[in-house]
């Protein structure tokens, strides 16, 4: 049946285009006159009505954009040809969407940060207020960042483990030291090998299998583990660059070795460049290369499984140890490289 609309002096409605609208490749926002474009397409008497929900074609550049009327105003349905016709043009779905992630997310890096920033605090609190055991014997712990810079501190053998976890708390709101997609972290050991995860970390530092009774000084690798890695396996860790974590500890470890080394060397005769240098040339063989070393272990006698498991956990320590000349008995290499830790 017909129903006559009402038609108001002025009126206002919301159009909201299908799909990405005017906004051509994805972009924010619209290059085109939005309001000069709709009045045209009104104004030509195409659409003498407009109804809550219903749809509308405008062409435009050879396009054919649908408009869905979102919003109207007095009425739910009302005739647009002697009104004075108030139009807004609403986010197309797709770029509404987009923009509410990037503010979701933008919301929880906010919250990541200042969560961060907290945590930061804490620690820092916590290694100032702390109390250092009078027995026990010394241990200087030394931490390795991902941007190269080093923390160092000195514990004893049974002080708590939450020491460790305060060392690298305290720079958890360094975006240079842990990237916002790090969720937490892990220290990873060459001597002995180990990785430890925030949880690990429970009893006495001699508990950690870090140290024995005896103290000394231990490397640690500070390794950033994104969300998806939380459930990884510790004996294999996620890898944030092309270099493989275990060669990075290991060069971390001799390179500080290195250095005590020449803080003992009074006449100065090692250049404090050396332990730099150690660190840099360190490191792991990329795919093709343990590929070729794995055959090349099982051509000398190895048995699959074994030069499996050694191309790929010493694959720098092996490159080493031929370079040196202690390379042709590779089953002894192998067993050494097993009893002690790499």
């Amino acid at each position: 049946r017909a129903v006559r609309l009402p038609t108001p002096k002025e009126s206002s409605c919301a159009l909201r285009p299908v799909a990405e609208g005017f906004h051509h490749g994805g972009a924010d926002e619209a290059a085109v006159d939005l309001g000069a474009v709709l009045t045209k397409e009104l104004g030509r008497g195409r659409h003498c009505c407009l109804t809550l929900g219903d749809w509308i074609a405008v062409s435009h550049d050879d396009r054919t954009v649908r408009l869905v009327v979102a919003a109207l105003r007095p009425e739910r349905a009302l005739c647009v040809l002697s009104t004075d016709l108030s139009v807004d043009v609403l986010p197309p779905m797709v770029v509404e969407e987009r923009l509410r992630k990037a503010q979701a997310q933008s919301e929880r890096e906010q919250r990541l940060i200042e969560e961060r920033r907290r945590r930061a605090a804490a620690a820092r609190a916590a290694l100032e207020s702390r109390e250092i055991p009078a027995d026990g014997a010394p241990v200087r712990v030394r931490l390795r960042f991902r941007d190269g810079s080093r923390s160092e501190a000195t514990a004893k053998t049974n002080e708590s483990a939450d020491v460790l976890k305060w060392l690298v708390d305290a720079e958890a709101d360094d975006a240079a030291k842990f990237p916002l997609d790090a969720r937490d972290w892990r220290l990873v050991s060459s001597y002995p090998r180990l990785a430890l995860s925030r949880d690990a970390l429970a009893g006495s530092l001699e508990d950690t299998g870090l140290v024995d009774a005896r103290g000394g000084a231990v490397a640690l690798l500070v390794e950033p583990l994104a969300i998806d890695d939380a459930n990884e396996d510790p004996e294999s860790p996620k890898q944030h660059s092309t270099e493989d974590v275990w060669a990075r500890a290991a060069a971390f470890a001799d390179a500080e070795a290195a250095r005590e080394r020449n803080a003992r060397n009074d006449d100065g005769a090692m250049e404090l460049d050396e332990a730099t240098k150690i660190e840099a040339e360190r490191r792991d063989l990329d795919g093709a290369e343990k590929a070729a070393l794995f055959r090349d272990l099982v051509g000398r006698g190895l048995s699959n499984q074994l030069a499996a498991h050694a191309a790929q956990r010493y694959s720098s320590q092996l490159a080493e140890l031929a370079q040196m000349g202690f390379g042709d008995d590779a089953a002894l290499s192998v067993s050494l490289l097993d009893k002690y830790n790499g």
